[in-house]
């Protein structure tokens, strides 16, 4: 599998499901025609000769982004501008983040204990999850910078976030290092040894301040409803214009969750989220699970494996969006 994955990411395949007897591929939309009718052929040779499925389905994308460098819509031009004021108690779905980046969305809490710890993206409540400590400055504001969020908004202090790594991992010679060091002063990507353990989230846990409290169910009222049972299934992340992903926070993190959760969906449900920007929106799940690179700027790629596709959902600043998959009653 690790000959896929090397092979896409030189072809611009940016996200990819295999399954028993068919494989799907969506390609960088940016590459020229030509480009991608070659990189096309020969994914589908490679395929072939590695997995032995001709059964190839081809689409197209922009490079999938974390959605905290898609550009985040201001205040003004938010659906619900309730959700990037200051809100207690407060609720998922609302503006939040760390003090030093833009703006994301609340996930929601769990119970820790007799304690309650909130929970979002790590690269909401982390101003870099590429590094292998917590910020020196813990702060997590309730509204976001982004959104007009102080020291007086100082809601929570993060205490854990799952590291997300880079493809392309930092070597330990000495002379190497100082290489990639200098290329990363530079924001490029240095390329000098290929990360291959995968991610799977984009997770982080704060802890509550003394006097702020939240709610079990988002801004929007979810996962409440007279007519379907909505049950938890992720945080939605990364995306680009044709596509959103969602990862699978509580299939690989154990809490005492707000909400009601499952592991079990499938291609043609429904989901349902909630979040700072695009508030309450559904769509269809295209695949769930694929896996994909992911942008996360300054020079930094992701590799993902295991994340939820669906149709478009999320939009900078949902970020941390709690994701419920829709079950009738």
């Amino acid at each position: 599998m690790d000959d896929i994955k090397q092979l896409f990411f030189k072809l611009g395949i940016l996200v990819w499901s295999i399954k028993d007897d068919k494989v799907k591929i969506w390609i960088a939309k940016e590459l020229p025609t030509d480009v991608k009718k070659k990189n096309t052929e020969i994914a589908k040779q490679k395929i072939y000769e590695i997995l032995g499925i001709r059964n190839v389905e081809v689409y197209e994308t922009d490079m999938p982004r974390a959605l905290a460098f898609f550009p985040v819509p201001a205040k003004k031009e938010v659906t619900q501008v309730e959700k990037t004021d200051r809100i207690r108690p407060l609720k998922g779905g609302i503006s939040i983040g760390h003090v030093e980046i833009t703006a994301g969305s609340l996930g929601g809490f769990f119970w820790k204990g007799n304690k309650k710890y909130i929970f979002s993206n790590a690269h909401v409540f982390h101003p870099n999850p590429f590094s292998n400590k917590l910020p020196v400055d813990r702060r997590i504001l309730q509204p976001a910078p982004y959104d007009g969020g102080t020291e007086l908004d100082h809601v929570a202090n993060i205490t854990y976030y799952v590291k997300i790594y880079d493809i392309w991992e930092s070597p330990r010679c000495p002379i190497s290092r100082f290489i990639d060091f200098l290329y990363r002063g530079f924001k490029r990507i240095s390329r000098v040894i290929e990360l291959t353990v995968p991610n799977y989230i984009d997770y982080a846990e704060a802890e509550l301040v003394d006097g702020v409290d939240c709610e079990d169910h988002t801004f929007n009222g979810l996962p409440y409803s007279d007519e379907k049972q909505l049950k938890f299934i992720g945080l939605g992340f990364a995306g680009s214009n044709e596509i959103s992903l969602v990862c699978k926070v509580p299939k690989y993190v154990q809490r005492n969750w707000c909400y009601p959760t499952t592991n079990i969906y499938r291609e043609g449900d429904i989901v349902h989220k909630d979040g700072r920007t695009t508030c309450h929106a559904t769509a269809e799940i295209i695949d769930p699970s694929v896996s994909a690179y992911i942008w996360y700027g300054y020079g930094y790629v992701a590799y993902f494996e295991d994340l939820i596709l669906t149709k478009p959902l999320l939009q900078g600043g949902d970020s941390g969006s709690p994701v419920f998959v829709e079950e009738y009653k």
